[in-house]
């Protein structure tokens, strides 16, 4: 009686560090990969904090440096810089790889093109994870152009992932849609959520305010700093704590912003942490402002952790928060409109109480590191079945 075997499967990381929804989401797939179906292996461009994690984790990983196809600077020498070592890096892996047999690669994000190249050369089938907006959240472009870069995409993959509806909107403008599909990232495991959900805020006395995510422009939290500014104004006494990797240029200017409003003392500036659940737990309402967010996993974090969230309506929010069902959302850039949000759950305990069960209950059903993993696994064996 034959015995199946386990599909081995080649799965990239652009990154080499864990600061970034993409990298804990593929953290999570290689935790809960079922072993009797997917045998893992990962490809990281150096040794950093997520080699170290894999390796403390029995988790085998290769190392091979190469580059991504996307950057803010469209400048010729770079491009071909990043083609070059792209090259360079295929020509390792494929030596690297020459005697571990595979039977298919993913790739982790459309940042970089090395999965795609080589599952042609080695005739496998390719999945793609397309998790960001590469011109409306990074601000930045693909060396070789829109059109040409994802039309390659469509015509070496099996399959491109969408993170959300939003991504796969995006993309549909350029590839197939049967190449395009829906798989939400999942956050915690279902024993990792909170049992219950909260009753009201915390018995504090000021409103505490949370915003997680990287100091950029693209995540815009110079919509909370102005949003802060209006409550104090209308003598609601909060705080707002901001958790993330600043960037430079736009730490300055949201510096400049809070000195501006006089609100030194009611900002936190908290660096990035891994323990970012405890961040939730202390907070009364997380709010999510950005501009073009592909998913949300800050939004579906704080959710899990009973903490009613207002969000932007952009991007991929709107299909984790249903404006007065599970959350509240409002105008991105109108710290007005957001400040009336936080206001109504500062004042109305019933919809506190509310949004904090069916925020749970959202999580549960969509957004469990249970279900993510069982539909990408599902999704690798579709494409390596016909081969």
């Amino acid at each position: 009686m034959s015995t199946k075997q386990p599909l081995r499967v080649l799965f990239i990381s652009h990154l080499a560090n864990l600061q970034g929804g993409s990298q804990q989401s593929l953290l999570s797939l290689m935790r809960g990969l079922d072993r009797a179906r997917i045998e893992p292996l990962v490809l990281v461009p150096r040794e950093a904090e997520l080699s170290a994690t894999l390796r403390s984790e029995g988790i085998p990983y290769r190392v091979v440096p190469f580059r991504g196809w996307v950057n803010a600077s469209r400048n010729p020498a770079g491009i071909l810089y990043r083609a070059g070592m792209n090259a360079v890096g295929l020509a390792r892996l494929r030596l690297m790889l020459r005697n571990t047999p595979l039977d298919a690669i993913y790739t982790n994000t459309l940042y970089s093109p090395i999965g795609a190249l080589l599952a042609r050369q080695l005739k496998l089938p390719h999945l793609w994870h397309a998790r960001e907006f590469i011109h409306e959240d990074m601000h930045e472009d693909y060396d070789f152009g829109t059109t040409r870069s994802l039309s390659f995409a469509a015509r070496n993959s099996a399959l491109i992932v969408c993170n959300s509806g939003a991504i796969r909107q995006k993309l549909a403008a350029y590839m197939p849609d049967d190449k395009l599909s829906v798989i939400y990232n999942g956050i915690l495991p279902e024993a990792d959520l909170v049992s219950t959900p909260r009753s009201t805020r915390s018995d504090g006395d000021y409103l505490r305010l949370l915003n997680v995510g990287r100091i950029s422009a693209a995540k815009n939290q110079a919509d909370a700093v102005r949003a802060l500014r209006f409550l104090l104004d209308a003598g609601i006494v909060a705080r707002l704590r901001l958790v993330g990797k600043t960037d430079p240029q736009y730490g300055e200017e949201l510096r400049a912003l809070i000195a501006d409003l006089q609100l030194g003392e009611y900002v936190d500036w908290q660096a990035f942490t891994d323990a970012i659940m405890p961040e939730y737990a202390q907070a009364d309402v997380t709010l999510v402002c950005s501009r073009a967010e592909a998913f949300g996993r800050v939004a579906v974090e704080a959710l899990a952790s009973g903490c009613p969230v207002v969000a932007a309506h952009s991007g991929g929010l709107p299909e984790i928060i249903t404006d007065g069902e599970n959350g509240l959302l409002y105008a991105p850039g109108e710290p007005a409109e957001l400040t009336a949000q936080i206001t109504r759950l500062q004042q109305n305990t019933a919809l506190y109480q509310q949004l904090s069960a069916a925020g749970l209950e959202a999580v549960r059903a969509r957004f469990t590191v249970e279900r993510y993993v069982e539909q990408v696994t599902q999704a690798i064996e579709q494409a390596v079945a016909p081969h």
